[in-house]
């Protein structure tokens, strides 16, 4: 894969991931028009539905951040969150506060941290735990510095359609058909907006340097 160490090139990352997303999503909607409507179609849609959303969001995450590791920005200069991320490697066993030297370790990690580059590993510190729910969307917002008021209006859509659908579906549970039908034609153009917004929402910030203190 090319490195991304750029914003060019991580636009064109970001595009090439969600393009064939979006064109499979696209041709499922086509298939979910067929006369009479083919119910084991609609619950393959909402399956693969859920697999774009999630695999995008991670994808393009994982994009944002190898584009951060690549800017050589000192953590000091950077937006707290992004402090946070870093800090994160050198924590790897449970803190306990209350003890004076686990609060020492903190400080003298945080001053050591401020006058290193940013690098995170990208695959670690993206989960989704295989259940992008609107909370762990969320997070991973919170994690890039990235307002959830712009997706704040779909977080319903998410948990009460799209996840708990495709959760029932994958353990075989059954729902009438009516219900399935009504879920597929509500996210199959929910999430492709919330796909677009998130790309938009990535480069701007790229573009903008919201990860710094200061920023345009």
């Amino acid at each position: 894969m090319t490195k991304i160490d750029s914003i060019s090139r991580l636009q064109d990352a970001l595009d090439k991931d969600l393009a064939w997303r979006k064109k499979e999503i696209n041709e499922l909607k086509f298939q979910c028009e067929i006369v009479p409507p083919l119910m084991i179609i609609h619950k393959s849609a909402i399956l693969l539905i859920y697999a774009h959303w999630e695999g995008f969001i991670k994808n393009a995450a994982k994009f944002y951040l190898q584009f951060l590791n690549n800017q050589k920005l000192l953590c000091k200069n950077m937006q707290d969150n992004f402090l946070i991320l870093h800090l994160g490697s050198a924590f790897q066993e449970e803190v306990n506060y209350k003890l004076f030297s686990h609060r020492e370790r903190i400080l003298n990690e945080l001053n050591k941290s401020l006058n290193c580059e940013f690098l995170v590993c990208e695959h670690k510190t993206i989960n989704t735990n295989s259940n992008l729910k609107s909370e762990v969307f969320k997070l991973i917002l919170e994690q890039l510095g990235i307002p959830q008021n712009e997706f704040e209006t779909k977080f319903n859509m998410i948990d009460q359609k799209l996840l708990k659908y495709r959760n029932a579906i994958a353990h075989g549970e059954k729902r009438p058909d009516k219900d399935i039908y009504s879920v597929v034609n509500e996210i199959k153009d929910d999430i492709v907006e919330l796909l677009d917004k998130f790309h938009e929402q990535i480069i701007l910030a790229a573009e903008n340097q919201k990860y710094l203190k200061i920023n345009k």
